[in-house]
């Protein structure tokens, strides 16, 4: 049998073990350990004082644990081990693999910082949001636009309003996308689109609807993407941040109206991954082409059509997948002309979020583009939505672009 407390030891939260790791007790410790993981934990401590036998069910799970925070920059440490049971960790070579502390002011020291770290690195909290944040001295990038965002509301998109690109051409961006090589062959598969790291990702408006896409080869010259619209952005981040709640949850609109303080730059192309506490997205049924336009008077958005062209969610989901969104965010007054389209009048955001599996995630900002690389390549994506305001968020990594106007 085995008793777990959950506890802190010198700030740090701590799994207490009392009893046998086994075969039959070692699914519960594991279980512990990724609900803390998942929580947003990423140093964790088991003190195994008072465990008095493990197997190697019980070995296994601490193997796993410590694979899986590894990959999200993170660590599981082993402490207040009794001579029996270090032992057994020994001969299973694990010394190698865990941190072994035998004092509490090993531990104290887990949270500790450089002089080099502090002068590079800020702290804020705004909004109840607790932001570590890494500025660069990267200029300003330059926004592209392709194709007519006005066709969309009533539907009015034909061949000739195709954009055909290249990933080459494209860094990040959101629009109405599609993969394929003829019009009669792709026009039914555009949908809610999202590029990041040059990869794409669609969710085609598509009765029974199934993400889509592409991780470009080094040599990518033969792929292209369709799209009726896009906005994109390229460059280098002017700021890598670090999030996560003060005292829970963090919603997302009050994340992003919290980074516009930053600093008074008036656009933001914004990269970032997170872990869903709660999605509200919303994406379209059908393609707004000439074809599908039978009925439409008004605009797909008026209160009769929406039900018929938009799948928009009645109550939260995707709790626990880390998402990976792009798109803008912007301080404007009065919109300029050319982004007017690209904005709902009551929301100075815009934003595309490709929905990947469950899991955890490396926070720390030195190693952003490395971890969102990670998530592109190695998670299942399951769809691509436009993001709501209502989602939430328990912890995550931002990229910001500043973007001339």
């Amino acid at each position: 049998m085995l008793d777990i407390q959950n506890t802190e030891t010198a700030g740090v939260k701590t799994l207490k073990l009392i009893g046998r790791i086994d075969g039959i007790s070692s699914p519960m410790l594991d279980k512990s350990i990724k609900d803390l993981a998942i929580s947003g934990e990423r140093q964790l401590i088991t003190d195994l004082q008072d465990v008095n036998y493990i197997s190697s069910a019980g070995l296994r799970v601490f193997l796993t644990a410590q694979q899986v925070m590894t990959k999200a920059g993170g660590e599981l440490m082993l402490y207040n081990l009794n001579e029996q049971i270090l032992s057994i960790f020994k001969t299973a070579g694990f010394t190698r693999i865990f941190k072994i502390i035998h004092d509490i002011s090993e531990i104290s020291a887990l949270n500790g910082v450089s002089n080099e770290e502090e002068q590079q690195i800020s702290n804020e909290i705004i909004n109840n949001i607790s932001f570590k944040i890494l500025k660069t001295n990267a200029k300003p990038s330059e926004t592209k636009k392709f194709g007519n965002f006005e066709k969309l509301s009533k539907s009015e998109y034909s061949e000739a309003d195709v954009v055909t690109l290249a990933p080459k051409e494209l860094k990040y961006g959101i629009g109405l996308g599609a993969l394929g090589d003829g019009y009669t062959d792709f026009k039914d598969y555009f949908g809610e689109t999202a590029v990041i790291n040059c990869d794409f990702f669609v969710y085609p408006a598509v009765k029974k609807q199934a993400v889509d896409y592409i991780i470009p080869p080094p040599d990518f010259s033969f792929i292209k993407y369709q799209f009726l619209n896009f906005l994109g952005f390229k460059g280098d981040f002017k700021y890598i941040i670090n999030f996560e709640g003060v005292n829970g949850f963090v919603n997302s609109n009050d994340l992003f109206q919290s980074i516009l303080k930053l600093n008074n730059s008036k656009l933001y192309g914004i990269v970032f991954f997170a872990e869903s506490k709660g999605l509200w997205g919303m994406n379209l049924k059908q393609v707004p082409i000439v074809d599908n336009k039978s009925g439409i008077e008004d605009s797909i958005f008026s209160e009769q059509n929406f039900p018929n062209w938009l799948n928009f969610p009645v109550e939260a989901s995707d709790f626990n997948s880390i998402i990976v969104g792009t798109g803008f965010i912007h301080n404007f007054t009065e919109l300029p002309v050319s982004l007017k389209d690209y904005f709902a009048s009551n929301s100075n955001w815009h934003i595309h979020t490709a929905v990947f599996e469950k899991g955890i995630i490396n926070r720390n900002i030195e190693n952003f583009n490395e971890e969102l690389n990670r998530i592109l390549t190695e998670l299942e994506p399951q769809k691509v939505v436009h993001l709501l305001g209502r989602s939430v968020l328990s912890s995550g990594c931002i990229g910001l672009i500043e973007l001339e106007v």
